[in-house]
């Protein structure tokens, strides 16, 4: 994508999301939930200055029309702690679960 006569941006990674939730969580007894399940859930998104809240907005938006809800927007380690009290959900991206989260365990279906 060229957005001046002196500037090119190009994605260089594409990162998937992962959804983290509580181990109670309604949805861990979903096997495949919907976009649409999921986008009727709160979340806790990262601080603004990181842009998540904007991704997951559009993803929603264009998905299916559907808005995010936000419980909080927090920074650091913070989501971790609000996930696992069943504050709200998280929709990371996987290499950040894959370095920061090590204790979690991924589920397979």
């Amino acid at each position: 994508m060229v957005v001046g006569p002196n500037l090119v941006v190009e994605p260089f990674h594409r990162e998937p999301l992962v959804l983290v939730a509580a181990p109670d969580h309604p949805l861990t007894r979903v096997e495949s939930p919907t976009l649409a399940e999921i986008a009727q859930q709160r979340f806790i998104v990262s601080a603004p200055e990181t842009g998540q809240l904007r991704r997951l907005e559009n993803l929603f938006r264009s998905a299916i029309g559907s808005r995010l809800e936000v419980a909080m927007e927090v920074g650091g380690d913070g989501t971790k702690v609000l996930v696992r009290e069943g504050v709200g959900l998280s929709l990371p991206g996987a290499s950040y679960v894959r370095f920061r989260c090590p204790m979690l365990r991924p589920r397979r279906n």
